[in-house]
C-alpha cells in the first residue's frame, strides 16, 4: 500500500526494526523494500503482513543477515531464492500460514545461518541430508508441522548445534547414533512423532552435563527408551 512508499527514499537503509505493530501488506515482504538493497536486517515479526513471499524481492536483498517475519499471516511457499542468501544469519518464519518443503536448504549456500525457526507452518516432506551443510547453525526449530521420514544423521555434521526442536511432526525411525557427537547440545526435543529405538547415550550425557538453565531432553518415553535420562516425557 501507499504507506510503504516512504521507504523508496531510504536507499542506504541498513536496518528495519518494526516488530509488534499493526503494519499490513498483501505482498509478503513489501515490494518497495526490494529497492532498499543496503538492508542487512529486516524485523517485521508480530504484524499483519499477508500474501506470499516474492522471490524477486528477496533476490535483491543480497546483504541481508536477519530476516525475522514470524507471527504474521504469510501464505504460500518459501521461494527458492531464499536458499541463495549466503549472508543470512537469522531466519525466523514461524507462526505464519506458509506451506512449504525444505528444498531451499538443498542449495548448500546457507552456511552462515545461526538460527532457523520455521515452527507452526505446514512443513511438508522430509528433512534433506543437506541440512548438514548449515555448519554454523546453533538453533534449529521445526515443530508442529507434517515432516515425514527419518532424522538425518547429517545433523551430526553441525558441531555448533545447541538447540534442536523437532516435536509435533510425523518423523519415523530411530534417533541416529551419530548425533551423540553433538557435544554442545542443550535442548533436544523430539516428542510427538513416531520414533522408536533409544536416545543415544552421548546425547544423554551431553545434556545432563549442560549448565544451561532451560536444558531439556524430551521424547515419547513409551516408544523411545531414555533409560532415565529424559528430562520430560512427551
Amino acid at each position: 500500500g501507499a504507506s510503504w512508499d516512504v521507504f523508496r527514499q531510504f536507499t542506504n537503509l541498513q536496518s528495519l526494526l518494526m516488530d509488534d505493530n499493526y503494519l499490513s501488506d498483501n505482498n509478503g515482504i513489501p515490494a518497495v523494500l526490494g529497492d532498499c538493497t543496503s538492508l542487512k536486517k529486516i524485523r517485521l515479526s508480530y504484524n499483519l503482513l499477508g500474501g506470499e513471499l516474492d522471490g524477486k524481492v528477496i533476490q535483491k536483498l543480497t546483504k541481508l543477515t536477519h530476516l525475522e517475519i514470524e507471527s504474521n499471516y504469510l501464505e504460500g511457499s518459501i521461494p527458492s531464492e531464499l536458499g541463495n542468501m549466503d549472508r543470512l544469519i537469522y531466519l525466523y518464519l514461524r507462526r505464519n500460514a506458509l506451506t512449504f518443503n525444505l528444498d531451499f536448504i538443498k542449495s548448500g549456500k546457507l552456511k552462515s545461518l545461526f538460527a532457523l525457526w520455521l515452527d507452526s507452518n505446514l512443513i511438508t516432506g522430509t528433512i534433506p541430508t543437506q541440512i548438514g551443510s548449515l555448519t554454523e547453525l546453533a538453533s534449529l526449530s521445526m515443530t508442529n508441522g507434517t515432516l515425514t521420514g527419518t532424522i538425518p544423521s547429517e545433523l551430526a555434521d553441525i558441531a555448533t548445534l545447541r538447540r534442536l526442536w523437532l516435536y509435533g511432526n510425523k518423523l519415523t525411525g530411530s534417533i541416529p547414533t551419530e548425533l551423540a557427537s553433538l557435544t554442545n547440545l542443550e535442548v533436544f526435543e523430539v516428542q510427538e512423532n513416531n520414533l522408536d529405538g533409544s536416545v543415544p547415550q552421548g546425547i544423554c550425557d551431553t545434556i545432563a552435563g549442560s549448565v544451561y538453565t532451560h536444558k531439556s531432553l524430551t521424547a515419547d518415553c513409551t516408544k523411545v527408551s531414555c533409560d532415565g535420562c529424559c528430562t520430560h516425557c512427551g
